[in-house]
């Protein structure tokens, strides 16, 4: 699906040869780990493949979850403009579906790119640092309202932890880097 991407998506998905050469060889390398089956743990207890777990064996303590090894469809665009509220402020409708993709079930324990409201990519100018000082800032008032939210739970969420505590280690250990490269 993501090599017929690069063919027929219209909307300045790619913007030069290397560019697509890239999102191509990116692509390649993620269907690689996905049929390894490498994807499903990267970055949790059980990864014993990665650079990351060779250079910090110890870094990861959450185990994978179940079911870890499935693909799910995955639109993660949540920025204010494509949520539609009813009078109430209720969420009526999640919209501008376009960049809609399949991705690892486990990509939901990742912090969500568009707490900045823009890409990482949007950041070029100001550079990696700022982005990174900016965003822990904003995940850090995000997951106290995940934490205060996941205190009301009254039924299992089906996950070895709390939501919020994937969501920091994914931070914290970098395990949301093939994501956000996924993209």
């Amino acid at each position: 699906m993501h090599i017929a991407q690069l063919i027929f998506q219209h909307n300045d998905l790619v913007v030069s040869e290397d560019d697509c050469r890239n999102k191509y060889v990116a692509r390649q390398l993620f269907r690689r780990l996905a049929r390894q089956g490498r994807l499903s743990t990267f970055g949790f207890a059980e990864d014993n493949w990665s650079s990351q777990s060779s250079k910090f064996p110890d870094l990861a303590t959450c185990p994978a979850p179940s079911g870890s090894d499935s693909f799910r469809l995955w639109g993660d665009d949540f920025r204010a403009g494509n949520i539609l509220l009813t009078e109430a402020d209720d969420i009526a409708a999640l919209i501008d579906w376009e960049y809609a993709y399949v991705a690892p079930t486990q990509f939901i324990l990742d912090p969500p790119w568009w707490l900045l409201l823009e890409t990482a990519e949007m950041w070029s100018s100001s550079g990696v640092d700022d982005w990174k000082e900016t965003y822990d800032m904003r995940l850090k008032t995000w997951l106290a309202a995940l934490e205060r939210a996941e205190e009301d739970f009254t039924e299992p969420s089906g996950l070895p932890a709390p939501l919020s505590t994937d969501v920091r280690e994914s931070w914290e250990t970098g395990a949301l880097l093939p994501e956000l490269r996924g993209q």
